[in-house]
């Protein structure tokens, strides 16, 4: 008795559970959750470079902060190398970074000419790449020299599909032993560190 009293209990459980999915892929709500999500791909993949606005930055206890100046998405300015500093907004900090993100919910794009971004950030230990978008970008070049005390990068998320140049662009990471990329180049200029 007791088992049939489980298995009816069982059956309810069941029942209350995945009628409703089954209902609801039934009656093809499952393609308009398709629908939606490929339109929203799609809105993203066609950005214009020009429309995109600028990024602003704050530093708070070691972590800097990207966010977009106009709407969700902003736009790097395009930095170099002059001397030994970088042309990167905030390279006047380099000694208090220890963590770079772009805020939570935006996109950041790099800019096409990405030489030296993230240069000199000796005391940084995390870049947390997943909120860049790297679609524009054609030289990073020097891209994360002398973040020694980098331990671990994640390139696999990036576009990499316009890139051409990446001389040094991990020199002196000495630290930097955990690398994902599924670029050949990318991958060649680790490598060559």
């Amino acid at each position: 008795m007791k088992r049939i009293g489980r298995f009816i209990l069982i059956v309810f459980f069941v029942a209350l559970f995945v009628g409703p999915v089954v209902w609801f892929l039934s009656n093809g709500h499952l393609q308009e959750i398709k629908d939606v999500t490929s339109q929203k791909k799609q809105e993203d993949d066609n950005v214009d470079i020009d429309s995109l606005g600028g990024v602003t930055y704050k530093l708070e206890n070691g972590v800097l902060t990207i966010t977009p100046t106009n709407g969700k998405d902003g736009l790097l300015d395009a930095t170099s190398i002059k001397g030994s500093k970088s042309t990167a907004m905030w390279f006047k900090d380099v000694n208090e970074i220890s963590k770079i993100r772009v805020q939570e919910g935006y996109r950041v794009f790099l800019n096409p000419d990405s030489t030296g971004l993230f240069y000199g950030l000796t005391y940084v230990k995390e870049i947390d790449l997943s909120g860049f978008d790297a679609r524009f970008c054609e030289n990073t070049s020097r891209m994360f020299e002398g973040c020694e005390n980098l331990t671990s990068l994640d390139l696999n998320g990036w576009d990499l599909s316009k890139l051409s140049v990446t001389t040094d662009m991990f020199l002196g990471c000495k630290n930097l032993t955990e690398f994902k990329a599924n670029d050949s180049k990318v991958t060649s200029a680790y490598n060559a560190k």
